[in-house]
């Protein structure tokens, strides 16, 4: 949990609306009990967000390999032997 992680004090300049922003997603909408809270839901949100984005790209470009979607058709049929209840390997 983000909450619980060891604190510690940084100073960054931000804009006045961002700070407006901040001290009203805390005390007005609740968003998190602190100023120091929002900011960190703000940065994890921002952080998931962009991680995931990384990882769609990823698998968009495996989607083009010939050599991954070889390899992901011998997984998926090693995957369906498995599940079938097989006595030996598949050949």
């Amino acid at each position: 949990m983000v909450g619980r992680a060891k604190r510690a004090k940084r100073t960054y300049n931000l804009a006045e609306p961002t700070i407006r922003r901040v001290r009203e997603l805390s005390e007005f909408y609740g968003a998190a009990a602190t100023q120091d809270g929002v900011v960190d839901l703000a940065v994890e949100r921002l952080y998931l967000e962009l991680r995931q984005a990384a990882e769609a790209a990823h698998w968009a470009q495996a989607a083009t390999d010939s050599k991954f979607e070889r390899e992901m058709r011998e997984v998926d049929r090693d995957l369906r032997w498995a599940e079938s209840g097989a006595d030996s390997w598949p050949e």
